[in-house]
This record gives C-alpha cells, sequence and structure tokens, in this order.
C-alpha cells in the first residue's frame, strides 16, 4: 500500500512550523533528506513528505527541542550509533543512579562485567529493553531471559533498524521474535501476543537522559 502524503503548504499549515524551521531541522538531519519527495503536479515540481512520519517528527522535535539542542536531537533520532561518540562506553553506575536500571535487570543479565562499570551501547539497550520487560510486568522472568537471548544474537540489526519486540504465548510456551516495524505477522487463534515494543521508540527513550543529563565514561 503507498504511503500518504502530505504536500510542503500543508504540513507547515497542519504542523504550525515555518519554512525556516523545517528546512533548519533538514540541514540539522533531524529530518531525513529521502522524506522530502519531489513530485510533478499541475502547477510544476511541489514538494511532497509521507505525512505520518514526518507529522510525528515534528511533534518530536517540538516535545524535546526545550531539552535538547538540535545537535542532541539529531542524535536521538539517528540510527548511525556507531559514528556518535556520545554512545561508545556507556556507565552502568550513571544508568542505575538515573534509575534507568534496576539490580533485579542487572542481576538477571548476568553480565559478564566484573568490576566493570563501562557498557557498549548495544549491551547498555538491551539491559534497557529488558528493565521495560519486566517493568510492564508482561512477562515471566524465564520469558524475559528468552528476549535477552534473542537480543544478544541479533544487537547489530536491532540497534541499527526500526524493529519490534514481539513475545507470544501458546499453551504455556513463549516465542520471542524481532519484526521490522512495517512487516505484518499473523498468529495462530491459540496464540496470545503478551507483548509488542517498538525498539525504535524505546531507542529514543534510553537516549534523551544520556543526551540530556550525560551518562557517558
Amino acid at each position: 500500500m503507498d504511503q500518504e502524503l502530505i504536500s510542503k503548504k500543508d504540513l507547515l499549515q497542519d504542523a504550525d512550523i515555518s519554512y525556516g524551521q523545517l528546512y533548519r531541522w533538514k540541514r540539522k538531519q533531524l529530518i531525513p533528506e529521502e522524506w522530502f519527495i519531489r513530485k510533478s503536479t499541475f502547477t510544476g515540481q511541489e514538494t511532497f513528505f509521507p505525512k505520518e512520519k514526518i507529522l510525528e517528527r515534528i511533534e518530536k522535535i517540538k516535545q524535546h527541542k526545550d531539552d535538547l539542542s538540535l545537535d542532541n536531537l539529531a542524535q536521538l533520532f539517528t540510527k548511525k550509533i556507531d559514528e556518535e561518540p556520545q554512545f561508545k562506553n556507556i556507565s552502568l553506575s550513571h544508568l542505575r543512579s538515573k534509575e534507568m536500571i534496576s539490580q533485579a535487570t542487572q542481576d538477571l543479565c548476568q553480565l559478564e562485567l566484573t568490576n566493570v562499570d563501562t557498557l557498549s551501547y548495544p549491551q547498555a539497550f538491551t539491559l534497557f529493553v529488558i528493565e521495560e520487560i519486566l517493568s510492564s510486568g508482561s512477562c515471566s522472568l524465564e520469558e524475559a531471559k528468552l528476549v535477552l537471548t534473542l537480543l544478544r544474537d541479533q544487537e547489530e540489526n536491532f540497534i541499527h533498524k526500526p524493529y519490534v519486540l514481539l513475545v507470544s504465548r501458546k499453551l504455556g510456551v513463549a516465542t520471542a521474535i524481532l519484526l521490522h516495524q512495517h512487516d505484518e505477522v499473523h498468529f495462530d487463534s491459540a496464540s496470545k501476543v503478551i507483548l509488542n515494543l517498538s525498539l525504535d521508540e524505546l531507542q529514543e527513550r534510553f537516549k534523551q537522559p544520556l543526551l540530556t543529563h550525560g551518562g557517558i565514561s
């Protein structure tokens, strides 16, 4: 199905932003270049945008712009984690002090980090995902361990691409899968989806306090 588009004129009106703001955000890479779609119309060439994506992104920019600089906002949205020095080494003690990670999550993950306080971005974000799962109460400890195994095996995929984490349960047996956010999946009627978590959205939540307050070793 083709995505719904919105013209630049309608976008500026609906989002209540100026032409200057839109193109400044583009220059700062808050809005991806590929979202600016040139199309021929009866009045000539016009610029259109994927409506749902652009409106959601502008709302997030407005939501965070008082707390984060435009450069930090770009880091909030980026998928190029390896290119951002701010995410190279993350302090476990900082995550604990900000209550982003609990002792229960740390114990469950059983990190091989004896007397080590520095985590890679994938390690730290995996902890954050497990914290979210345990806090929600939707999964048992064994099901959370199942998710942990999946994330450790697929960390290069879920870090750099927009994935959804699904956990289903059938006859007491759980299955965890990573699914691209635009794909569809169908379960049989005997299966129940107990967790549906956007890792893309969760990464933004994870990065915001790091960018606002620090947390890099």
